[in-house]
């Protein structure tokens, strides 16, 4: 065989393959405010297959590849002020074993109001307030450049909302915000006490991003909005105030509970040193009456004068000195007192130990 006939036979062979991989179904995109995602229906996974996304817009050919039956376009339409305000299409090829099928293309879409597209997508338009005023309903909202700041991206390129709103009974009003400005208010007639729609979009030069027109809304009462405030701060004070009292008042008593618990174990636990010396102190002063006998210089004097002895060192009084009932005769002998084998001369005495109390003592000769 020729080798140019062999190049055309596996050029058939590939061509077939190429057209037996079946193409992915309903290619639809949407678009729910912000967020743009791509999905398909694709009916043999057998063999495992993936997919190509190639997105198409005036600012180029984005190319892609995933195994999900879906592709997220958020990211790439929100990137730049040329894609948001750009024209796009989608096309989806199937891949299998080398071979893949025929593209399918999408839909096109937009965000651009000026843009022709099988599909225009619309951004939610931010919360609005209608307050009644003592001259004329008030209509305000957060600039929706700083509300999505997706839309950022054209920080320096001049765009400015025009924004237009319509009363229930038939009036139309417009007005433009700029980017400096955080809120868009807008002040209605003192006659206009009625409920509107607001709408509008983002323009930059001839480009416009359009928003959707809000439901009817109502104007609110300014004197019941500082009522409700002013009751809701009230009730919070009170709140916070008796949870710090309850606070207080806990830990106070749990403060005490603690000392008394503590003082009580400490007296229980207490037993005296018998090494201490303020404690010894305190015993020689109860006992010192009877040790300053026994160190008094009495000792040196015969039993006859020691009653005077005493006197004169204020132990006794005269008078007080007395004999013992019971004399032994002189003649017998002593006994014997403690471990001594010898007699003594004892003398009974009165001892004062302060605070009136009263204490026999013995003086040994």
């Amino acid at each position: 065989m020729r080798p140019d006939g062999a190049f055309t036979v596996l050029l058939l062979i590939s061509s077939v393959t190429a057209l037996t991989v079946p193409p992915p179904t309903a290619v639809t995109v949407s678009c729910r405010n912000l967020r743009v995602l791509l999905n398909w229906e694709f009916s043999d996974q057998q063999p495992p297959t993936s997919f190509r996304v190639e997105t198409q817009s005036s600012d180029g050919i984005l190319k892609n590849e995933t195994t999900e039956h879906q592709y997220d376009l958020t990211g790439f339409i929100w990137e730049s002020q040329n894609h948001y305000m750009g024209f796009h299409s989608v096309r989806v090829t199937a891949l299998q074993r080398g071979g893949e099928s025929q593209p399918v293309q999408s839909e096109t879409f937009t965000f651009n109001k000026w843009k022709t597209a099988d599909k225009h997508c619309l951004l939610d338009f931010p919360p609005v307030e209608v307050v009644a005023g003592d001259s004329g309903n008030i209509v305000s909202f957060p600039n929706p450049f700083h509300f999505y700041t997706e839309l950022k991206q054209d920080e320096k390129g001049g765009a400015l909302f025009e924004l237009n709103i319509s009363s229930d009974q038939g009036n139309y009003y417009t007005f433009k915000c700029r980017q400096t400005e955080s809120v868009c208010r807008y002040d209605l007639p003192p006659s206009e006490d009625t409920c509107v729609r607001v709408g509008g979009w983002l323009a930059a030069g001839v480009e416009k991003v359009e928003f959707n027109q809000t439901e009817l809304i109502c104007p609110s009462k300014t004197s019941d909005a500082h009522v409700f405030t002013f009751v809701f701060l009230l009730i919070a004070l009170v709140l916070i105030i008796s949870g710090l009292t309850v606070s207080i008042y806990k830990v106070k008593a749990w403060t005490l509970k603690t000392q008394q618990e503590s003082e009580e174990t400490q007296a229980l636990n207490f037993q005296p040193n018998n090494e201490d010396p303020q404690l010894l102190r305190e015993v020689e002063e109860v006992f010192s009456p009877v040790m300053v006998i026994e160190s008094s210089s009495c000792s040196e004097v015969s039993s006859e004068d020691c009653g005077a002895c005493f006197m004169e060192e204020g132990w006794l009084e005269r008078g007080e000195l007395e004999e013992p009932e019971d004399q032994e005769p002189e003649d017998q002998e002593p006994e014997a007192v403690g471990n001594y084998d010898h007699g003594h001369v004892h003398l009974d005495v009165r001892v004062d130990l302060g605070d009136g109390d009263l204490a026999d003592a013995y003086r040994e000769g």
